[in-house]
């Protein structure tokens, strides 16, 4: 599931918070903009750690939603009836 799947798919409260985390890396992406062809080089790599850490923030923040969706689609009693028909 792509990234922005995952965040529409996320209850709005929780897209709140990705919001909000998301915020202090614009600054960040605009003052590199500023920088020279040379300095970006060197500070590309620190993007992609920014994105690999952004991703990662909403990957985490969307599993306790999925756990809830899982855990309301499932059927306790055929969970329970599985081990004993072993």
């Amino acid at each position: 599931m792509s990234l922005s799947a995952l965040f529409h798919q996320m209850p709005p409260q929780t897209r709140m918070r990705n919001a909000h985390l998301d915020s202090p890396c614009r600054p960040i992406h605009q003052n590199h903009k500023r920088l020279s062809s040379t300095s970006r080089m060197f500070v590309a790599r620190m993007e992609a750690k920014i994105e690999g850490l952004a991703q990662s923030c909403l990957r985490l923040l969307n599993a306790p939603f999925n756990h809830r969706e899982y855990l309301n689609s499932t059927n306790p009693e055929s969970a329970t009836a599985a081990p004993q028909n072993v």
